[in-house]
């Protein structure tokens, strides 16, 4: 009887430590569903950290893309040679500690024609490796035409640390390989050049409207894009490839490359003058130079043979 009076005595505040069990626990089960749903929704961020984390690991590899100084040095070295240019100056100042990286500037100097210079630019400036050009300066060579002087601050970079190469290293695209320079701005006749307009230009928008001879050289005039150009043997014309081949007093053939069945072919253009409405003198040492007027012309007469091969 004591036992059982004792049990009944004791058997109430059993019971209310047994509610507040059950409601803690209540609790917790809500606070562990809570932060599942918390993990779940926190997933695509921790894939896009780990994303965002291999990107800037590899950004900071190519500040150096895995090479020193020396190997930037004679790459630009290299380059300048397989492009026909001579190295005046090369300076490379104190490395300056920014976060994260390194930064270090360097002036060079570089002598050559704008053909030479031009693409190594793309080059040197397009590798892999971070390069960052500030200043650039461009002067012509005294007693050397053709030739330009190019004076370049360039800034260098390097991680703080070393890096392991990206894993997708292989999968980054390759560069497309630079195109010939086939114009020079800088040059005097540049703005007398029919490769200037007439090389992106196709033959049907050309006329031929008058024959120039200077001695043995022989020009035709051809009207395009509302400007008189002089044409010659060896310059490009039209949007094929084509070339000049031969100039008469009456008309221009052209040397196009095209493309039939997949294989190249070539194609003989003659443009021909139409006709003729006025005589103009040039200069003193060239015969009369047949010109079209200004009113509109009929459709040029372009021939086209058919293709060799």
């Amino acid at each position: 009887m004591v036992i059982a009076l004792g049990c009944a005595w004791r058997w109430p505040h059993w019971w209310l430590l047994q509610q507040a069990e059950l409601a803690r626990q209540r609790l917790l089960l809500e606070a562990h569903a809570a932060k599942r749903l918390q993990l779940q929704a926190l997933a695509p961020a921790r894939v896009a950290l780990a994303d965002a984390q291999q990107r800037l690991q590899a950004a900071r590899w190519r500040l150096a893309a895995d090479g020193d100084m020396s190997d930037l040095l004679e790459q630009f070295a290299a380059s300048g040679q397989a492009h026909g240019l001579r190295i005046e100056q090369v300076d490379v100042g104190a490395a300056q500690q920014q976060p994260g990286y390194w930064q270090t500037p360097i002036d060079v100097r570089v002598v050559g024609p704008y053909a030479g210079l031009r693409p190594w630019l793309d080059d040197w400036l397009g590798q892999m490796r971070l390069l960052r050009s500030e200043t650039l300066q461009l002067t012509p060579v005294e007693g050397s035409p053709g030739a330009l002087r190019l004076d370049m601050r360039v800034q260098a970079y390097r991680a703080d640390e070393p890096l392991a190469a990206p894993a997708g290293l292989a999968d980054w695209p390759a560069r497309a390989q630079a195109q010939p320079v086939r114009v020079d701005p800088f040059s005097r006749s540049a703005l007398g050049n029919a490769q200037v307009d007439l090389a992106n230009l196709p033959l049907t928008q050309m006329q031929m409207v008058g024959f120039l001879r200077r001695g043995a050289s022989q020009e035709a005039l051809l009207a395009a894009a509302g400007r008189l150009h002089r044409v010659r043997a060896g310059d490009r014309l039209g949007q094929e490839d084509g070339v000049v081949q031969h100039v008469g007093e009456h008309q221009v053939q052209v040397l196009e490359r095209v493309l039939l069945e997949g294989e190249p072919r070539e194609r003989l253009v003659t443009l021909a003058l139409a006709r003729r409405v006025a005589t103009e003198a040039r200069q003193d040492d060239e015969t009369a130079v047949d010109t079209d007027d200004s009113r509109p012309v009929a459709q040029p007469v372009v021939r086209r043979s058919a293709p060799s091969g």
